[in-house]
């Protein structure tokens, strides 16, 4: 209904404008209008942010496998949960992050010599340190993630 009611208005525009050889100047004549109610029902078959409950997009990012670009360092990061959690790649241990406020739309989180710092925004983490790394280093999001299981298990 909405191309066939588009393609009839366009039509209508373009055979009552004048046929022009020459670059002028003509005045249009007046187009009449008329209200018309239509009715769509509108089927979306993906996820729509509401700003309360996260997409499945959104969710992915906040539990994820995240690892530094040589790839000597990987972990997979659960946001989801209270406390947060995280286990480094090769450990069977689940450690439990404490948030401290960052800068201005940042969340850094601590577990011992671990740590993360993650945007607010969108749940990525932006920068890793560890006993392994000299210093704070970038990481990439390689893969999406199961929630970690709770603490002690």
């Amino acid at each position: 209904m909405k191309r066939t009611l588009s393609i009839l208005l366009a039509a209508a525009c373009h055979a009552s404008a004048p046929a022009a050889t020459a670059p002028t100047l003509v005045a249009a004549p007046p187009i009449a209008t008329a209200k018309v109610r239509v009715d769509v029902d509108v089927h979306v078959d993906h996820e729509t942010a509401d700003s309360v409950h996260p997409t499945r997009f959104q969710a992915s990012r906040r539990v994820a496998h995240y690892s530094t670009p040589n790839g000597q360092t990987g972990f997979v990061i659960d946001l989801t949960s209270e406390p947060a959690r995280a286990r480094v790649d090769g450990s069977a241990y689940v450690l439990e992050l404490t948030p401290r406020r960052g800068s201005s739309g940042i969340v850094e989180y601590i577990a011992g010599s671990y740590w993360f710092r993650v945007s607010e925004e969108t749940g990525a983490v932006v920068l890793f340190a560890g006993p392994t790394t000299r210093g704070a280093t970038p990481v990439v999001h390689d893969a999406d993630a199961e929630p970690l299981p709770p603490i002690g298990f």
